[in-house]
C-alpha cells in the first residue's frame, strides 16, 4: 500500500513539475516578445516598436527606438531592503563600468536618480516615477544576428 501511495505521489509531483515548467516558459516568452520583435525589426533595418511592459508588481521595462536599425532596452530595479538596494547599486554600477573593457560590447548606461532623457521623451510619464535602483539602459544597434 505504501509503496502504491509514492508511486501516486511521484507520478502528480512529475505532473505538477511539468506543468510548471510549461507555466514558467509561457511567462518568459509572453514578458520577453516585445524585446525579440524589437532585435527582429533592427535586423530588419526597421524603427523598433516602443512598449512599456510591467513585468513585476513595481518594475518595468521599456523599449525605444528612434532610427531605423536601432532600439534602446530600459529596466527598472527595485529592492525591498537596505542591503539587497546597496549590493544592488555595486552591481548595475560594476555592470556598466565593466563593459569599458569588454570589446564590441552593447552600449550601456545606468541612471540611479533621474529616468534617462531618452526615456522621458517616449514615455512622459516615467519622469515622475521612483525606483530604489534606478534604471539601466542597453543601446542596440545593427547589426545584430539572433540565435
Amino acid at each position: 500500500m505504501r509503496l502504491a501511495n509514492e508511486e501516486i505521489r511521484s507520478s502528480r509531483q512529475a505532473k505538477v513539475d511539468q506543468i510548471a515548467t510549461k507555466i514558467a516558459k509561457f511567462k518568459r516568452d509572453f514578458i520577453g516578445a516585445p524585446i525579440r520583435r524589437a532585435l527582429l525589426q533592427i535586423q530588419a533595418g526597421k524603427v523598433a516598436s516602443q512598449c512599456e511592459v510591467p513585468y513585476r508588481k513595481d518594475e518595468k521595462y521599456w523599449i525605444t527606438s528612434t532610427e531605423a536599425g536601432s532600439a534602446s532596452f530600459l529596466f527598472s530595479f527595485n529592492f525591498g531592503n537596505e542591503t539587497d538596494i546597496s549590493m544592488a547599486r555595486i552591481m548595475l554600477l560594476e555592470f556598466k563600468e565593466s563593459t569599458r573593457h569588454v570589446s564590441g560590447a552593447i552600449a550601456t548606461s545606468y541612471s540611479d536618480k533621474n529616468a534617462p532623457a531618452e526615456l522621458t521623451q517616449a514615455f512622459p510619464h516615467t519622469g515622475r516615477e521612483t525606483y530604489t535602483n534606478g534604471i539601466i539602459l542597453f543601446s542596440k544597434c545593427r547589426p545584430f544576428t539572433p540565435n
